[in-house]
């Protein structure tokens, strides 16, 4: 999973209802996009098969896992020192641009090699350098967007956020349509639409910021990535520990495993982009009120409700119709879908679990421990890597989405039992107590549905009206009325 460092300006915000408005068309807009590529991502799975697609997914998560060697903290430090003082903007861009820019260029060359060391020959390192090139250009994408956030140009930050995706969407649609799609052209628009929001973003700074003179000051870098090195060492934690699985499956089990992984993966991943757009609402929030136990514990109540309910709505849904979701994956034989659909059931456990306490990880990391989150991920990570290695190759595709469900749950746990022995936070039970009852409510409902073999709209339909109801009678409104 993705951890969440950008500090989103907010410092003369009072009310949520604030924060809300300035992150609202990031969330409309990506809400808009990632749905139209979920479903082009699993035409593109369609056309070019389990077995590329898996060696796809296998290379472009190994270069994910060493992302951070295109940015050491720099970004989530120059948020948080343009949001402070916006008057550092010229002097932070021109001294850091030229070391960002110097790390594009040589992070594809250095994943090659690490590729080359894990056992990639041929046209896999020629793949591998491609994907992690694209990768490399849109993390400068994201210092850009640090820039924008630090700026408090919410709007053309949420344009740049969202261009990539369109622009993907849009020339993956004219392949599917026009021509016969392969591994080696899905690549290569890969490439083409982040060479493209490069240059979109380029032009929003150019026109926020205007020309600046760029200069390389090695003690100024320096001292950046000291100061980062917490947020920089987790945020590689975080990487190896959402990536790994895919890199390890592909080695363990081979291509096609893996692609069935990531047909269901890819779920999951849609469903947590909520909770990674909502959760820095509250971690530029709880610093602010850090002084004030009182506004601190209503804005976690607040944070509890808001990531769960959705959530939970979600994962009830794929426990009971996970066809829906393997819909576009018709050259699939009946067993592949089978055990893409029993990956989506398990892999939704740690959706669920991360509704449920994501917001506890966050406040930590908000607050500053983030000792405290690094040792737990580290030992997520650990055990991550060692149960692949002691029970994949036996059980198979299916023991790796337990292993990522076990890997969240050693993240909750100790998020949760730290937050309740060690912070002002006192754990919100009833809210807890609550929203079980909701889920449990909600697996009722759905397994009558699914026994009565009630159509998918209408089972989801009467889900929402329920929630909605219950949302109602249980107070769930009047917890958020009372963060102000």
């Amino acid at each position: 999973m993705v951890t969440i460092y950008l500090v989103l300006g907010g410092k003369n915000l009072t009310t949520i209802s604030k924060v809300f408005k300035n992150i609202g068309l990031s969330v409309f807009l990506n809400i808009l996009i990632k749905p139209i590529w979920i479903i082009l991502e699993n035409l593109v799975q369609n056309k070019i098969g389990h077995e590329d697609y898996g060696l796809y997914s296998a290379l472009f998560s190994f270069g994910f896992i060493f992302i951070i060697l295109t940015d050491f903290g720099i970004n989530y430090y120059v948020t948080k020192s343009i949001a402070r003082n916006s008057s550092e903007t010229a002097s932070l861009f021109s001294q850091v641009t030229l070391f960002k820019v110097l790390l594009t260029v040589l992070f594809p060359i250095a994943c090659t090699f690490l590729g080359y060391l894990w056992g990639y020959k041929d046209e896999q390192l020629i793949f591998l350098f491609f994907l992690s090139f694209t990768n490399s250009l849109l993390q400068l994408v994201l210092y850009g967007k640090a820039i924008l956030q630090g700026k408090q140009e919410f709007y053309l930050d949420s344009y740049l956020g969202i261009l990539d995706k369109f622009l993907l969407a849009l020339f993956t649609f004219f392949l599917i349509i026009f021509s016969e799609i392969s591994l080696e052209s899905f690549i290569a628009v890969r490439l083409l639409t982040a060479i493209l929001t490069v240059g979109m973003g380029y032009y929003f700074l150019k026109k926020v910021i205007g020309f600046l003179h760029l200069t390389f000051n090695w003690k100024q870098i320096k001292d950046i990535i000291i100061s980062s090195l917490p947020f920089a060492s987790m945020a590689v934690l975080y990487s190896v520990n959402d990536k790994i699985d895919q890199v390890l499956l592909e080695r363990l089990l081979g291509k096609t495993p893996t692609g069935l992984y990531a047909a269901a993966y890819r779920w999951l991943d849609a469903t947590m982009m909520y909770i990674w757009i909502i959760m820095p609402i509250f971690f530029a929030r709880f610093p602010f009120y850090k002084e004030d136990k009182q506004q601190v514990q209503k804005l976690f109540n607040a944070a509890q409700l808001i990531a769960a309910i959705p959530v939970i709505l979600a994962a009830s849904f794929v426990f009971f119709y996970p066809e829906v979701l393997v819909y576009f994956l018709n050259n699939s034989s009946e067993s592949e879908l089978e055990v893409i659909k029993e990956l989506l059931r398990i892999l939704f456990v740690s959706l669920l679990l991360n509704g449920f306490f994501n917001i506890y990880s966050t406040y930590l990391n908000a607050m500053g421990y983030v000792k405290i989150v690094n040792i737990s991920i580290l030992i997520s990570v650990f055990l991550n890597i060692l149960l692949n290695f002691m029970i994949v190759p036996t059980y198979g595709v299916i023991a790796s989405a337990w292993i990522t469900v076990i890997s969240t749950f050693i993240l909750c746990v100790f998020a949760f039992v730290y937050i309740g022995t060690k912070t002002i936070i006192n754990v919100p039970w009833k809210l807890l107590f609550k929203l079980s009852m909701l889920l449990i409510i909600l697996l009722i409902m759905f397994a009558i549905c699914r026994n009565y073999d009630l159509n998918w709209i209408l089972a989801g339909i009467l889900s929402i009206i329920i929630t909605v109801l219950y949302s109602l009678v249980s107070g769930f409104k009047q917890t958020l009325k009372e963060y102000k």
